[in-house]
């Protein structure tokens, strides 16, 4: 029979009985038929579940309203925290070896991008500018301290302004310190806690009484270096940015504008940079040019000093014999008419230009120019010269 396991009889027969032992009847392996709940496990499984949860049905119930409320009071208590992310293309050139034009050196290498984004010199301007270490209590005194920046020396605290726009003027105070200035609307207001504000009575719109606080602008933008992520990878152009904040279009907003004076802080360092190495140029320009006047100059005296009168040739029969012919005759009756010429035209040209002047004020006389030796060599311009001279 299939699946069944019966012992050989000969098997059986064939072992001896051991003294002193027990007999084991052998074990029926044969299958037994099932009972047909068990035949049903699926549907007995189900009723075992049911059974259970009808049995703790009000743990359940209680645990699932825990949950429920643990849920809503995590969403209404808890704020969330949102990710702005931005990437920058960091181009910066340096300084070839090959030749070809110039090339300006290195601005910063990639691990000085990080920290110039993260310096103060860009997170107090970002702070400036999007006003976040001045909070008004309503969108009204918002509105108002539209201009107002810090200064030096912030103080912080609880501030109050109150104007009187018929009058034109406002007293300021704070919380702890109550009022400790009186002046005009359109001066500056709060000096002395290192505010530069000047309100007018348009600018105020009407509000007669701004309240605002004002914290230490530094803390805002160590603050803000702690919620800021940036990272460049070795030999990488992209610089990567994630801001982390509790306002989403908030965060965004703050992010570019970071972003945006990061580039101008970069572009006046890229100037900045320029225009040193414009003038490091300009002076080694100026060194090499005066080290080619003083070249020249000592190139145009050697030259002076070289020159000597020519001599004349006496050639031997051997150089004539190879084909070498004499220097032709009056050679140095050449070079000396030659020098005269020049010499006489050098000076008529400062002649001239020592008329000039007196020419351009109307102080200048025709005869004058008959004792220059140039004009008296030319003999189509002394004529002219001499009528010019006779009908005046």
């Amino acid at each position: 029979m299939k699946n069944s396991i019966v012992p050989a009889t000969s098997f059986r027969d064939a072992a001896p009985a051991i003294p002193g032992t027990t007999d084991i009847a052998p074990v029926d392996l044969t299958p037994q038929p099932m009972d047909d709940e068990e035949s049903r496990d699926g549907g007995a499984k189900l009723r075992r579940y049911w059974a259970a949860i009808k049995r703790f049905r009000w743990l359940i119930v209680v645990l699932v309203a825990l949950g429920t409320a643990a849920g809503i009071t995590a969403t209404r208590f808890i704020d969330p925290v949102y990710e702005a992310r931005g990437a920058l293309w960091i181009a910066d050139v340096g300084t070839g070896n090959g030749g070809g034009a110039y090339r300006p050196p290195e601005l910063l290498p990639n691990g000085s991008w990080v920290q110039l984004v993260r310096s103060f010199a860009v997170v107090d301007k970002v702070v400036a500018e999007e006003h976040l270490w001045v909070k008004g209590k309503t969108w009204k005194d918002s509105l108002a301290l539209a201009g107002i920046e810090p200064g030096q020396r912030t103080v912080p605290g609880d501030y109050t302004l109150w104007s009187d726009s018929t009058k034109g003027i406002y007293s300021l105070g704070e919380a702890k310190k109550g009022i400790f200035e009186h002046g005009t609307l359109g001066d500056s207001v709060g000096r002395s806690v290192g505010l530069a504000w000047a309100p007018t009575r348009a600018s105020l719109q009407g509000n007669e009484q701004v309240r605002f606080t004002v914290v230490q602008p530094r803390s805002v933008s160590v603050d803000l270096i702690g919620r800021l992520n940036v990272s460049m990878q070795e030999n990488s152009n992209f610089l990567t940015l994630t801001l982390t904040g509790a306002e989403k279009w908030e965060t965004a907003q703050l992010l570019n504008v970071w972003m945006k004076q990061f580039l101008t802080t970069a572009g006046e360092l890229r100037r900045s940079s320029l225009d040193n190495q414009a003038n490091i140029l300009a002076t080694q320009r100026g060194s090499a040019e005066s080290g080619m006047r003083d070249a020249e100059n000592a190139l145009q005296s050697f030259r002076s000093n070289a020159i000597t009168k020519p001599k004349e040739y006496t050639g031997s029969s051997d150089a004539t014999s190879i084909g070498i012919a004499p220097p032709q005759e009056g050679l140095s009756t050449e070079y000396f008419k030659n020098q005269t010429a020049y010499q006489d035209i050098k000076r008529s040209r400062e002649s001239l230009q020592a008329l000039i002047p007196s020419a351009r004020q109307g102080n200048f006389s025709p005869d004058v120019l008959a004792a220059i030796p140039a004009i008296q060599s030319a003999p189509m311009l002394g004529s002219a010269l001499k009528d010019l001279i006779e009908q005046e």
